[in-house]
C-alpha cells in the first residue's frame, strides 16, 4: 500500500462518504436536515476505513475543540 498522508486519507474519506440523507425536519423553518446521530452513523465506518478518528477535548470556559486525527501519522 502506498504511503498515506492525512490529505490522502481525507480525500479517500470524501470519495467514500457521498451525501448524507436529510431525514429530520425542522417544523419552524419547514426544512429538512441531517441530525447529528445520522451524521455520526454515516461517517463512523468510512472514518475507520481511512484511518481517521475524531477527538473532542474539553477546554476552559465550557469550550470544546474537535480535531480529526490521522492514526498513521
Amino acid at each position: 500500500m502506498q504511503d498515506q498522508t492525512i490529505y490522502t486519507a481525507l480525500f479517500k474519506f470524501h470519495t467514500i462518504i457521498g451525501t448524507i440523507d436529510k431525514a429530520s425536519t425542522n417544523p419552524f423553518f419547514r426544512s429538512k436536515y441531517a441530525s447529528l446521530p445520522d451524521i455520526q452513523k454515516a461517517i463512523s465506518e468510512p472514518l475507520l476505513e481511512c484511518g481517521l478518528i475524531i477527538v473532542h477535548q474539553l477546554g476552559e470556559d465550557d469550550t470544546m475543540q474537535t480535531s480529526i486525527v490521522h492514526c498513521k501519522t
